[in-house]
């Protein structure tokens, strides 16, 4: 496992230094997330994440690995992707999105879904609307909505604030979970930026009531 998540990582990273010379036909990004969360009534356990996506012209090709190392819970996720783009002019940029995502417990899933991105000034809006549908009978279907809002706080634009809205509702149960979490980050060049960030999430479903979690993120963005 780690060997795949160093491939993607050492791949990504030249790309994003790399592609800059592509400027107009390539475009991507690597996002590294390290995730400490802290459960209420259980033990401190620690997430890692690498997303990385590679753009050429209007086609795209990316994916989302999750890991946890926890002694008591290892778990291991790969949800590739390829997206398309269209361009709405004023009205921002869409990117349609089919994939996969699967597990090593087994819980398998189509994606579909879409990407959306539009400014209004200097606020900047990313909505990142899926839709999972299960693969097998006993696993539940969901759908996912991500929204991240973000603003300068300086005039060379390199410190930045915003907030992270996401809510996820599944089909076949009465289960739903969503969080809100407010970011900082700094840009240090044009392709490198660090966040960190700080959620409260809810996991409700009916039979077992509302299950709190505080989580701090830390994200290194590379982009190009």
């Amino acid at each position: 496992m780690r060997s795949i998540v160093t491939v993607v990582v050492v791949m990504g990273m030249l790309l994003c230094f790399c592609g800059v010379s592509f400027a107009g036909e390539w475009s991507g990004l690597l996002v590294l997330k390290n995730d400490v969360n802290f459960p209420k009534g259980k033990d401190v356990s620690a997430t890692q994440q690498v997303c990385a996506w590679v753009q050429y012209k209007w086609i795209g090709l990316g994916v989302d690995l999750v890991m946890s190392a926890d002694k008591k819970e290892r778990y291991f996720q790969g949800s590739p992707y390829v997206t398309g783009k269209i361009d709405l002019k004023k009205w921002g940029e869409l990117y349609p999105l089919v994939g996969f995502s699967g597990d090593d417990t087994g819980t398998d899933y189509v994606q579909t879904g879409f990407w959306y991105s539009k400014g209004f000034g200097k606020l900047h809006t990313f909505w990142d609307i899926r839709h999972y549908w299960a693969v097998k009978a006993q696993t539940t279907s969901y759908i996912d909505s991500f929204l991240e809002v973000k603003y300068p706080l300086t005039k060379n634009e390199k410190l930045f604030a915003g907030l992270d809205l996401e809510y996820i509702h599944y089909f076949e149960k009465d289960h739903d979970w969503y969080f809100v979490g407010p970011l900082v980050g700094y840009k240090f060049t044009k392709n490198i930026a660090f966040v960190v960030r700080a959620s409260r999430e809810w996991d409700v479903s009916h039979d077992g009531g509302t299950k709190p979690t505080d989580k701090i993120r830390t994200m290194i963005v590379f982009t190009f």
